[in-house]
């Protein structure tokens, strides 16, 4: 197979709607190269049999630590976090360490303490809510989308009240896209960010540890599998990992699913007279414009051959779960949005040994705030024309950068069906 080199599949210039690229790439081939905007290259899988298939490969690795010597030489590993302080997480490790990190952890994401959580959720669903009656134009992103999953995350930690705005500051910062402060202050300041969060962290675990609650740190602190417990620097990464990623995907899924139900005033009807459809709502919306649009890089550890192309040891590999989940190979029709399709088939959450922690807790939370807008906010409208929202430029996450609205008549809380 002769494997010509893209140019990047992760340029500006399909921020806005990456779809059509991706379906040439897709019907071109299962397994594309690909060079970045950085001069870096990567292997890109964009069919779902394929990729399905990638994800759960035991030769795959997430570990940098097996990737080639030029990509770590281009500092790709971490670019966010400090290595001097983040340990090996369940993000980036394999095998019998993955295996013991994601037993400690995998019980307080588990779907039934989750759903436990679902009457909290439902309440600041509905406080943000309570927020937008009255007003003419509101930003869904700011009004909304950012704040419901910062407050789910402050509410497990137990962050106090005073503390909040300062940890929403920390990890707005290390996420957010800052193209006017430069690539080397924007640099500064995120490392700044994950030092002072990190700071932070350690004292929740340590205050948890004095005096153990009820909370999302005690339990991580608490949780031991055969005698084996988190140590400290585990704890901390573990803790970073999950609420930075639980953060950025959930706000961004929130805006973008809003946006698609806004853009057929007749969805967004459905959902009002029919709130509780939106769980099975968010499947589809899942598949159709899910906030992942890659995952996160792998390496294989030997050979691996995947729809004709060789991928050799260290070569960086990422799957494209936008290309996957409009397979049509997977789903009918799959660049219609259908909030009434049969079971969609996606890979949102990823597939495999490393599928997302966090996939009960942000089913919840999408779930929840869908249902709170679309039960209490009967004429919500988009307040520009959906080609006029601005995009997030990011090769891993799809949010918009706002999402201008008008609320209209906003019922109260007892007037929902």
């Amino acid at each position: 197979m002769t494997v010509r080199v893209l140019p990047d599949p992760f340029a500006a210039v399909h921020d806005a709607d990456p779809y059509p690229f991706l379906a040439e790439l897709r019907e071109a081939g299962p397994v594309h190269r690909a060079r970045t905007g950085d001069g870096q290259w990567v292997w890109l899988v964009t069919r779902y049999a394929e990729a399905r298939a990638l994800l759960a490969d035991p030769r795959m690795s997430r570990d940098p630590r097996n990737a080639r010597a030029d990509w770590l030489a281009a500092n790709r590993a971490n670019p966010t976090a400090d290595p001097d302080v983040m340990a090996p997480h369940v993000g980036i490790t394999d095998g019998a360490d993955h295996a013991r990190l994601r037993r400690l952890v995998s019980g307080v994401f588990a779907a039934g303490p989750v759903r436990r959580l679902r009457t909290q959720v439902d309440r600041l669903a509905h406080d943000l809510v309570d927020g937008l009656a009255g007003r003419d134009a509101v930003d869904l992103v700011t009004a909304f989308a950012e704040p419901l999953p910062a407050m789910v995350i402050c509410e497990l930690l137990g962050v106090p009240e005073g503390d909040r705005d300062r940890f929403r500051g920390w990890i707005r910062t290390i996420v957010a896209d800052d193209a006017e402060a430069g690539p080397e202050e924007s640099a500064r300041r995120r490392k700044a960010a994950v030092r002072g969060l990190f700071d932070y962290l350690d004292e929740l675990v340590a205050a948890a540890r004095r005096a153990p609650g009820e909370g999302l740190v005690s339990t991580l602190a608490a949780a031991a599998a055969d005698g084996d417990r988190l140590t400290g620097p585990e704890l901390r990464s573990t803790l970073f990992v999950l609420l930075i990623g639980g953060y950025e995907t959930t706000l961004g899924f929130l805006a973008t699913s809003v946006l698609h139900l806004l853009t057929d005033p007749g969805r967004w009807r459905a959902l009002h007279a029919e709130p509780g459809r939106c769980a099975d709502a968010v499947e589809e919306l899942l598949r159709y414009d899910g906030s992942v649009k890659t995952s996160f890089w792998m390496f294989p550890t030997e050979p691996v051959l995947l729809g004709g192309a060789e991928l050799r040891p260290g070569d960086p590999v990422m799957v494209s779960f936008a290309a996957a989940n409009r397979d049509p190979a997977a789903n009918a029709e799959p660049d219609r949005l259908l909030l009434g399709r049969a079971e969609p088939r996606h890979l949102a959450f990823g597939h495999g040994p490393h599928y997302c922690l966090g996939a009960p807790l942000a089913r919840v939370e999408a779930s929840a705030g869908l249902a709170a807008l679309a039960a209490r906010c009967p004429e919500l409208t988009l307040a520009v024309p959906p080609r006029e929202v601005g995009w997030q430029h990011s090769p891993i996450v799809r949010s918009p950068l706002a999402l201008p609205v008008h609320p209209g008549r906003v019922l109260g809380r007892t007037e929902t069906r």
